[in-house]
């Protein structure tokens, strides 16, 4: 809302590497935002993840930052889980079971500093199922929200 304006709130939404919302249910519009922002330069993100018990440790390198950023920049780590569903009792999907995957199970945060390796431990909860889960980097701008490099590994 603070990009875009508390009125361009909605569902379904999609934010398209923070720079271009659109209907998410508009399959043609996503894909060409996805094909575009694509084609920009992004940082590298060499993303690694190890579970010990129930503690997550996620460390990511960062390289080829691209040289027009001019703002402080935030790194996210999402955890997500894949597989689950949920049956639907009242609404527009009254019924229904719903089959969702990248579900946002924990969320952490903190600056970015180019010189240093961007590294988060958090814990896990027990009924989260690792082999359905993947940690998710983000190089966010402060000002802007446009993601300026992301990256994906699956829980290991």
């Amino acid at each position: 809302s603070r990009v875009f304006g508390a009125d361009r709130v909605y569902t379904p939404q999609a934010i398209v590497d923070g720079r271009e919302e659109l209907i998410g249910s508009a399959d043609a519009g996503v894909r060409q935002a996805v094909a575009k922002a694509a084609r920009q330069p992004h940082a590298r993100i060499a993303l690694r993840t190890s579970v010990d018990g129930a503690s997550l440790k996620a460390e990511a390198t960062v390289s080829d930052v691209p040289p027009d950023v001019k703002e402080k920049l935030h790194a996210w780590m999402i955890v997500t889980e894949d597989g689950l569903s949920s049956v639907v009792k009242r609404g527009e999907n009254g019924g229904r079971t719903l089959h969702h995957d990248a579900v946002v199970r924990l969320v952490a945060g903190g600056s970015f500093t180019a010189d240093k390796l961007l590294s988060f431990r958090v814990d896990l909860r027990p009924e989260w199922r690792r082999e359905q889960m993947h940690a998710v980097m983000l190089l966010q701008g402060d000002s802007s929200r446009r993601i300026w490099g992301a990256a994906i590994a699956a829980l290991r």
